[in-house]
């Protein structure tokens, strides 16, 4: 589908912008999918985060800030997008992904809340995943709290499973009847992981 006005000049002028910094690219999914870091590149991207008002262009940007680079740092500027970006086109779940690779502990609560907030259904996915990436004690009682939640619950699971918790348990075994295969194999992994 062939970009609006409106996404071609936000583009056109975010590649302008990366170019100054030495980054060449004919699009900003080449740029986010090249095997290469640009920590330098990030606060540039944060601040376009902010400015792009075209759904397509939000998608755009928040997928570069999947990058190792943007690790904790884009975490505030992302919290702001799941919370205030309008969910056209799965934007909202983007920015979810973005927040999964990007998540550190440091900003646990707010992604916590973001999880359990139910007005933001099935964009909470990937947010889920990114709690299973803490330490802290309290992400297996967030995650067990989703369990109930069918727009999350599969990824809840997941997220669980990759931290086996004893308290998982009832969790993990009433999921082996979930009507999603998917979601009953990492119960069955979680289960595993606990013996």
């Amino acid at each position: 589908m062939p970009l609006s006005p409106e996404e071609t000049a936000e583009l056109s002028a975010i590649l302008a912008d990366l170019r100054e910094l030495g980054y060449d690219f004919p699009s900003l999914s080449a740029f986010a999918q090249a095997p290469i870091r640009y920590k330098d590149a990030v606060p540039l991207l944060i601040e376009w985060l902010r400015k792009v008002r075209t759904p397509a262009m939000q998608r755009a940007v928040v997928r570069t800030l999947t990058n190792p680079s943007a690790k904790g740092t884009a975490m505030p500027a992302l919290i702001d997008a799941f919370r205030n970006f309008p969910d056209e086109a799965d934007t909202r779940w983007a920015v979810g992904n973005s927040i999964e690779t990007a998540y550190v502990d440091t900003y646990f609560d707010d992604v916590a809340a973001l999880a359990l907030d139910r007005q933001y259904g099935d964009a909470r996915q990937m947010v889920a995943l990114a709690l299973g990436k803490s330490k802290r004690p309290a992400a297996v009682d967030v995650l067990l709290q989703l369990m109930d939640d069918h727009d999350i619950s599969g990824h809840a699971v997941s997220a669980l499973s990759k931290r086996p918790n004893p308290r998982a348990r009832a969790a993990f075994e009433e999921k082996l009847t979930d009507d999603r295969p998917w979601v009953r194999k990492k119960a069955a992994l979680g289960l595993k992981k606990l013996e």
